[in-house]
């Protein structure tokens, strides 16, 4: 993976955290490995939850917005991505195990799951 070298703003502690968690998450999502996906999430959220005040943030300045900006552009593009698993994960395990799937929220798994004008709309 090509890293950009760093600019003065990457080298806050908080985004060199960030920035090496989501570097974690984008080599497990590509690799595949669940576990490491889930590990390297678990890195990250504990990275976001070590956050620093907005005011701390922007008294660093425009490259340390950038910087930031360019971080946040990267975790929703592996959120996505994560996401995107996880569905092609619970579809898989719903071929293979149906039963251990839960029951579809706009489906018909139930007798009058879903009732009201709405019904056809969600039913097509």
């Amino acid at each position: 993976m090509n890293r950009p070298t760093p600019t003065p703003a990457d080298r806050h502690p908080w985004l060199a955290a960030l920035s090496d968690g989501l570097d974690a998450l984008e080599q497990a999502l590509l690799a595949g490995e669940a576990p490491a996906v889930a590990e390297a999430s678990a890195a990250v959220q504990a990275a976001l939850a070590q956050a620093p005040t907005t005011l701390r943030l922007r008294a660093g300045g425009d490259p340390l917005a950038q910087a930031l900006a360019h971080q946040a552009q990267r975790f929703a593009r592996l959120r996505q991505g994560v996401l995107r698993a996880s569905a092609q994960n619970q579809r898989a395990l719903g071929v293979l195990v149906p039963q251990a799937t839960p029951a579809t929220t706009y489906g018909r798994a139930g007798q009058g799951a879903v009732r009201g004008a709405g019904s056809a709309y969600l039913a097509a």
